[in-house]
């Protein structure tokens, strides 16, 4: 005994436009791209507030010669505002870049440890004077990178990008 099912879709229901307007939207890369590029670059500014990796690992706190030197022990990466105002992303094809302009951006992502050319550093004191050292380590402190919170912000944002009951 055999049995014969046809599906018929009529192409004015409202869930084939649906699925048409699903595929359009899957299509537009470059438009989901930006849109995950704004929630990811938020999520990168935020570790500027919070201090911590995109693990959320708290930073290295900052070594009492670099409190001294800069006056205060205000939140790490943000003297200038130069690093956290350089950050930017940029869609190409089917690729999301996200990072800083600023040059200095890899020794605060990366670490580095700087030695004097011809003998010890002079670091000038916010009160006066200097200090003298023969090399200086600056621990990474990773600002950039993909977390928890960034897979989340990818994903509702994508989830949000396709969704149809606009």
């Amino acid at each position: 005994m055999t049995g014969e099912i046809r599906i018929t879709i009529d192409p004015g229901s409202p869930g084939v436009a649906k699925l048409e307007r699903l595929i359009q939207r899957a299509e537009n890369k470059a438009g989901l791209l930006k849109n995950i590029g704004e929630a990811l670059l938020e999520t990168t500014l935020e570790r500027f507030d919070s201090q911590k990796d995109p693990q959320g690992r708290a930073w290295t706190p900052l070594k009492p010669l670099t409190i001294e030197a800069r006056g205060n022990s205000s939140p790490i990466l943000t003297v200038s505002g130069r690093l956290k105002g350089s950050l930017n992303y940029e869609v190409s094809g089917d690729a999301l870049k996200l990072g800083p302009s600023a040059i200095h951006g890899a020794v605060h992502q990366f670490g580095a440890t700087i030695k004097g050319k011809k003998g010890p550093l002079r670091i000038p004191l916010k009160r006066g004077g200097a200090a003298y050292a023969r090399k200086v380590t600056i621990p990474a402190r990773p600002y950039v990178g993909f977390g928890p919170d960034d897979e989340k912000a990818a994903t509702e944002t994508a989830q949000d990008w396709l969704d149809l009951d606009e």
